[in-house]
This record gives C-alpha cells, structure tokens and sequence, in this order.
C-alpha cells in the first residue's frame, strides 16, 4: 500500500498528519482556504493547491494521477461520472455514521447528546453515505463540550484512517439508516437561548454544542444580543434568595464577562460573555 499513490484534500490536518508518519507517497494536496489545515502546510512549508472555484478543483483533481483520494473535511460535493474510474475514493468523517450525516455533527452531537467517534468510508453520489471501512466510537458524556469534542473527533479521524489503511480501505458492511438516525447542520437560529422557552439544561447543551471559534449560543435579554462562551445554573441559597422575586428575563446582575438572568422556570443563570476586540459579544 505504501507505493500507492495519495491525493488529500479537506480543511483539517491530523489525517494528513497521519499519512504523513505512515510515509505514504502524498502526491498533491488541496487545502480550503483559510482552514486549519492551510496554516498547517504553511508552517510546515509543504506544497498544496488552495480549493477556490469548485470546477476549477474538480478539473485539477481529475488530471492529478493517484490510486486513492482521501477527503477529510471537503466542501466539495463530487459529480458522480467522477466514482466510475478505477481510483478509489474515501472520506472521513467526525461521527458514527449513519447517525449525524451533514456538516455540522460534533455540535450535533452535544445538542442531541448522542455518541459520536469517526468513520472512514468510501465515497459515493450521496452525502456521507457510502460503504464504511472503519469507525471508531467516542461515547457520549456531560463533560464534554464541542470544543474538546473536535479535537477528540480529531485524533479519532487519524486512528480510523490508519485502521482503514491496514484493511487496505475494503468495506466492511453497508450504511443502513436507521429510524433513531439523524442529519445534522447548524441553522443560526439553534444558538439562539430562548429565556421563555428552555430550561436550564437545554441552555447548557445549547452553550456546550456552539462554544468555539466565532460561534456562541446568543442569548437576548434588555433589547441586547449576548454571546456566551459558558453557562452555569446557580444554586446558592443566598443568591436565589435575593433574586427570589425578580422577573424573568431581564439583567438580575452583571460584572466583569458575567451576566445573571432567571429564566420563565425560574432558574438563575450566570452565563459568562464572549469578547471580541475587547468588546462585549
């Protein structure tokens, strides 16, 4: 297998790390512009083709000679006259397939706390749909948020892609949808924290699911827009004391990134305020 030849392309770098430490023969290498993994090849000073127009790619890729084609975090929906050729093509993905199919699952998962992991499976015209190679499982638990949750997904996506590699990336059994299955990408509105409508568990696993990056569970209170990095339901007899007869969904107390608000359950919240620029979110 070593003498075969690799194309990657995505937007994530512990995969391409991998093959890297394997010494596979790495033929070409497209990047999304601006990932993770763009910054990776730079500092490493590796050559790689940015991914910009999509038929501009689809036209490299089909003039690029290799044996197997590695996705990992692809923008890119590939026509499929493409899968007719005698290449092999394989994607991985950070959960366990068939559960939280789309682009979105490591937030998917915190919010509908299911089990995630990573799946190496071959491509086809559907979306996270083909035969899978490997998988492996990261159970779910309260004491994860999505931020630790990606970098978890991460390492799972280099150990399942050499646990493919050592099966030669044969199949092992069909993707076969199950009722409890679910398709999961991120609508702006599932940020959103609702005072009137959720309970103070439904708020953690909102903050929990969008706690990375530019993202964060927004909650609206006084006419303001709040963005939150971390939630906590206080349960001081004093505090809830004194906020005993306070009204729901306003400002109760406010100091440093902290906000305290009740919601329509009468849950006291302290919610801690991103920053951005050295402004409130």
């Amino acid at each position: 297998m070593k003498n075969k030849k690799y194309a990657f392309a995505g937007n994530r770098a512990f995969v391409l790390q991998r093959m890297r430490e394997l010494d596979l023969n790495i033929v070409k290498i497209w990047a999304v512009r601006g990932s993770y993994l763009e910054r990776y090849l730079d500092q490493e000073g590796l050559e790689y083709t940015t991914i910009g127009d999509k038929n501009k790619f689809l036209k490299d890729m089909k003039s690029t000679d290799f044996d197997f084609f590695i996705s990992n975090g692809l923008p890119v929906i590939l026509p499929e006259e493409i899968f007719g050729d005698s290449k092999k093509y394989v994607n991985i993905h950070p959960s366990l397939l068939p559960d939280l199919r789309g682009r979105d699952p490591v937030p998917g998962a915190i919010l509908y706390g299911r089990d995630s992991g990573a799946t190496c499976h071959l491509m086809n015209k559907g979306i996270d749909s083909g035969d899978i190679i490997a998988q492996i499982e990261i159970p779910h638990s309260e004491d994860l948020d999505a931020g630790l949750l990606y970098q978890l997904s991460f390492m799972a996506e280099a150990d399942v892609f050499e646990s493919a590699y050592d099966k030669q990336f044969q199949p092992v059994r069909k993707q076969m949808l199950r009722d409890t299955d679910i398709y999961y990408s991120y609508q702006p509105a599932d940020m959103d924290i609702d005072l009137g409508k959720d309970t103070a568990v439904s708020i953690e696993l909102k903050v929990k699911a969008f706690s990375t990056g530019n993202k964060g569970a927004r909650i609206y209170v006084d006419d303001r827009i709040f963005s939150c990095s971390n939630v906590v339901c206080l349960q001081n007899p004093y505090v809830k004391e004194q906020y005993a007869e306070s009204p729901w969904g306003k400002i109760l107390l406010q100091y440093e990134d902290q906000l305290v608000v009740k919601n329509i359950y009468s849950e006291l919240l302290k919610f801690t305020i991103k920053y951005r620029g050295g402004k409130l979110c």
